[in-house]
Protein backbone atom coordinates (compact mmCIF):
# COMPACT_ATOMS: atom_id res chain seq x y z
CA UNK A 1 0.00 0.00 0.00
CA UNK A 2 1.46 3.35 -1.03
CA UNK A 3 1.76 6.31 1.31
CA UNK A 4 -0.71 8.95 0.12
CA UNK A 5 0.62 11.98 1.96
CA UNK A 6 3.84 13.48 3.17
CA UNK A 7 2.26 13.94 6.62
CA UNK A 8 2.61 10.21 7.20
CA UNK A 9 6.39 10.66 7.02
CA UNK A 10 6.55 13.36 9.70
CA UNK A 11 9.87 13.38 11.54
CA UNK A 12 8.61 15.29 14.57
CA UNK A 13 9.47 13.81 17.94
CA UNK A 14 6.56 12.86 20.19
CA UNK A 15 7.28 15.63 22.69
CA UNK A 16 9.95 18.10 23.80
CA UNK A 17 10.55 21.09 26.09
CA UNK A 18 11.68 24.63 25.34
CA UNK A 19 15.19 23.75 26.51
CA UNK A 20 15.38 20.75 24.15
CA UNK A 21 13.66 22.36 21.14
CA UNK A 22 14.55 20.42 17.95
CA UNK A 23 16.38 22.45 15.28
CA UNK A 24 14.20 21.08 12.46
CA UNK A 25 10.92 22.14 14.08
CA UNK A 26 9.56 25.65 13.44
CA UNK A 27 10.55 28.19 14.82
CA UNK A 28 13.94 26.41 15.12
CA UNK A 29 14.87 27.38 18.69
CA UNK A 30 13.41 27.58 22.17
CA UNK A 31 13.71 31.35 22.53
CA UNK A 32 11.48 32.06 19.53
CA UNK A 33 9.16 29.24 20.53
CA UNK A 34 8.86 30.70 24.03
CA UNK A 35 7.52 33.93 22.52
CA UNK A 36 4.95 32.04 20.45
CA UNK A 37 3.90 29.95 23.44
CA UNK A 38 3.61 32.98 25.70
CA UNK A 39 1.29 34.77 23.27
CA UNK A 40 -0.81 31.70 22.39
CA UNK A 41 -0.75 29.66 25.59
CA UNK A 42 -4.52 29.25 25.95
CA UNK A 43 -5.00 28.23 22.31
CA UNK A 44 -2.13 25.73 22.53
CA UNK A 45 -3.59 24.18 25.69
CA UNK A 46 -7.01 23.87 23.99
CA UNK A 47 -5.42 22.29 20.91
CA UNK A 48 -3.61 19.75 23.07
CA UNK A 49 -0.22 20.90 21.77
CA UNK A 50 1.02 22.16 25.14
CA UNK A 51 1.01 20.86 28.69
CA UNK A 52 2.79 21.83 31.87
CA UNK A 53 4.53 19.39 34.18
CA UNK A 54 5.93 21.19 37.19
CA UNK A 55 7.69 24.28 35.86
CA UNK A 56 8.35 22.85 32.40
CA UNK A 57 6.20 23.26 29.31
CA UNK A 58 6.02 20.20 27.09
CA UNK A 59 5.09 20.47 23.43
CA UNK A 60 3.47 17.52 21.62
CA UNK A 61 4.69 17.08 18.06
CA UNK A 62 1.59 16.02 16.13
CA UNK A 63 -0.63 18.61 17.84
CA UNK A 64 2.01 21.36 17.42
CA UNK A 65 2.18 20.69 13.69
CA UNK A 66 -1.64 20.70 13.41
CA UNK A 67 -1.88 23.98 15.36
CA UNK A 68 0.77 25.64 13.18
CA UNK A 69 -1.07 24.60 10.02
CA UNK A 70 -4.29 26.14 11.34
CA UNK A 71 -2.45 29.37 12.18
CA UNK A 72 -0.99 29.51 8.68
CA UNK A 73 -4.46 30.22 7.30
CA UNK A 74 -4.53 33.45 9.31
CA UNK A 75 -1.41 34.94 7.71
CA UNK A 76 -2.04 33.97 4.10
CA UNK A 77 -3.38 37.40 3.12
CA UNK A 78 -0.99 39.41 5.25
CA UNK A 79 1.01 41.70 3.00
CA UNK A 80 4.36 42.93 4.26
CA UNK A 81 5.99 46.14 3.01
CA UNK A 82 8.73 44.53 0.86
CA UNK A 83 6.05 42.61 -1.09
CA UNK A 84 3.86 45.62 -1.89
CA UNK A 85 3.86 46.58 -5.52
CA UNK A 86 5.46 49.98 -6.03
CA UNK A 87 6.99 51.82 -8.90
CA UNK A 88 10.79 51.84 -8.92
CA UNK A 89 10.97 55.64 -8.89
CA UNK A 90 9.05 55.73 -5.60
CA UNK A 91 11.43 53.32 -3.93
CA UNK A 92 14.43 55.44 -4.80
CA UNK A 93 12.86 58.71 -3.67
CA UNK A 94 12.57 60.22 -7.15
CA UNK A 95 9.00 61.28 -6.40
CA UNK A 96 10.25 63.78 -3.81
CA UNK A 97 11.14 67.26 -4.95
CA UNK A 98 14.58 68.35 -3.87
CA UNK A 99 14.99 71.83 -2.45
CA UNK A 100 17.83 73.50 -4.28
Amino acid sequence: MAIKSVEALSTLPHSWTLATWPQHVAPQNGVKAGRIIRQNKDALFKAGALTRIGREFYIFGKEWEKWLRLQGNRVFDYEIAPNKSQHAHKRRGAHRKLDA
